[in-house]
């Protein structure tokens, strides 16, 4: 349920002022929404309702819920998290490219040094590698797949947590991940400051909403 709806519901008709502006929770509640609007018409994709927001949004809800410093430091919003954000998304656009292309040419990541994204992908590729070494080599597809499974979370909760000792491959990629998160942060600092918060509001949301509540991709519009 959004702000707007929840004044809806609550309000009482005897207890609205006649001039609108002067009733500040509607006040609040119609910025809040104008907000929320302004952040879909950015992110969106066409007419498709998985938009890059909504899928970070939903992947960082799922990674806060398995790793516990992740989860405190977004609810005391923490300042860590904003060196936490920007590897997680770009770990995120190095699984699945095409869902988060367009949110790092936004930001400007694509146009500016583009070799350091080549080189953080073969770095990505031998950290996943290393991680799936002591994997036996003669295991089942089923087997190995959920080893790969295993060493894609294990890798998720270095880049948050960014604890060793590691092996030399992922010391490597984690390095190199920080120095791009650097970049990204300070290509537009604006414009990432805006994305950042867009993705917090739309955490708090999906993380305060009752069960079988509004669907994500609501939530961020």
């Amino acid at each position: 349920m959004t702000r707007l709806q929840e004044y809806l519901n609550l309000v009482e008709e005897s207890s609205v002022n006649a001039d609108l502006s002067k009733n500040a929770s509607l006040v609040a509640s119609l910025t809040d929404w104008k907000e929320s609007w302004r952040t879909f018409r950015q992110h969106a994709m066409g007419d498709e309702l998985v938009t890059p927001v909504c899928a970070f949004v939903r992947h960082l809800h799922d990674v806060s819920c398995r790793v516990r410093d992740l989860s405190k430091i977004l609810e005391y919003l923490d300042p860590v998290v904003f060196a936490v954000l920007p590897r997680l998304l770009l770990l995120c656009y190095l699984r699945e490219p095409d869902m988060y292309h367009s949110t790092l040419h936004d930001l400007g990541q694509l146009s500016s040094q583009p070799e350091n994204l080549n080189k953080l992908r073969l770095q990505y590729n031998r950290a996943q590698h290393a991680m799936c070494s002591d994997a036996d080599a003669g295991a089942s597809d089923g087997v190995a797949a959920a080893d790969t499974a295993a060493a894609e979370l294990q890798l998720e909760e270095c880049v948050v947590c960014h604890e060793g000792p590691y092996q030399n491959a992922v010391s490597a990629f984690l390095v190199s991940l920080e120095e791009v998160s650097i970049q990204l942060q300070r290509h537009d600092p604006t414009q990432w400051n805006l994305w950042a918060m867009d993705v917090l509001q739309c955490f708090r949301r999906i993380r305060d909403a009752p069960a079988g509540g509004v669907p994500l991709s609501a939530q961020c519009d």
